[in-house]
């Protein structure tokens, strides 16, 4: 009887470690770059991100700020508004932005700045498969982002 059941325990656990090995397979092919090295990724010039920002909409995940999702929109004229979410949370952040010295600089006009006062500037990395990778100023991962054009009905409301 005990023998039986340290087989069927055996087998459970031959088991486990089998799933155990596919999860792993299965995360290690779905880990986003923000967990890899910054070294396949390329920084984008000043230039790039003045034409690449121009009236867009920004989808993100904000890495520095585990489970919050974000959408963007960049106009040509210097104007962002963010709509940012997770799961219990959610808010909306307005002000300019600026490309400057190969890096994206914002100014945060709504809510109060008072907690990020004058202009952050981070660097733009452009990642495999249309993907980009914004950068805090100390250079650590703030978000991954997936844009597109803005649509047509926001560009002629521009503010």
């Amino acid at each position: 009887m005990v023998s039986r059941q340290a087989a069927e325990l055996g087998n459970h656990w031959n088991r486990l470690q089998y799933y155990f090995a596919l999860w792993g397979c299965f995360w290690s092919f779905l880990l986003p770059s923000a967990v890899q090295g910054q070294d396949d990724a390329s920084a984008l010039s000043t230039e790039e991100i003045a034409v690449l920002f121009a009236d867009v909409l920004d989808k993100a995940v904000v890495i520095d700020a585990v489970g919050v999702q974000a959408e963007t929109l960049w106009f040509a004229s210097g104007h962002f508004e963010t709509r940012w979410w997770s799961s219990n949370r959610e808010g909306w952040v307005t002000g300019r932005w600026m490309a400057r010295d190969s890096k994206r600089c914002v100014l945060i006009s709504e809510p109060s700045p008072a907690s990020a006062p004058g202009w952050r500037c981070g660097k733009i990395l452009r990642e495999f498969g249309g993907v980009y990778r914004s950068l805090n100023p100390d250079d650590s991962t703030h978000g991954l982002h997936q844009l597109s054009a803005l649509p047509a009905e926001l560009k002629s409301s521009l503010p």
